[in-house]
């Protein structure tokens, strides 16, 4: 049911972030959010199984990373919404991006370093949750 929802009111949502068209979400962090969630998640629904699932990897990737250092969307994001940009990077970690993250994360506010260890610790005991109960 819920792929079937995801579906039919959000490929080609996914499909206009993925084209680019929705570069101007970035500039705000609701939007931003937003964007994370659609390149992210939604292709994991709406193509499961399948290898347009991973398609926009690299652009998440990409938006996050330019998030994280180019701007200051990250640190205007309340701190419960810095989860979906960790989550959507636990899919897509590489060395590189982990040791470019914990870079600025050292180098940032303690209060920020704070957040984003709460954050991984999270989503971290979220996705032990899911293995425990066979999710």
């Amino acid at each position: 049911v819920v792929v079937v929802v995801c579906m039919s009111r959000f490929t080609m949502m996914v499909e206009a972030a993925r084209s680019g068209r929705l570069a101007h979400w970035e500039s705000l962090p609701a939007s931003f959010v937003a964007l994370v969630v659609l390149l992210d998640q939604f292709p994991r629904t709406i193509y499961k199984g399948t290898k347009e699932m991973y398609e926009s990897d690299d652009m998440t990737r990409a938006v996050i990373v330019r998030a994280l250092f180019h701007s200051s969307i990250m640190e205007e994001l309340h701190p419960i919404y810095r989860l979906f940009p960790c989550f959507a990077l636990s899919h897509l970690v590489s060395i590189s991006t982990t040791l470019n993250v914990r870079k600025k994360v050292s180098s940032s506010n303690p209060r920020l370093v704070f957040t984003y260890v709460l954050s991984f610790v999270f989503v971290c005991l979220c996705l032990f949750t899911a293995i425990s109960i066979g999710w």
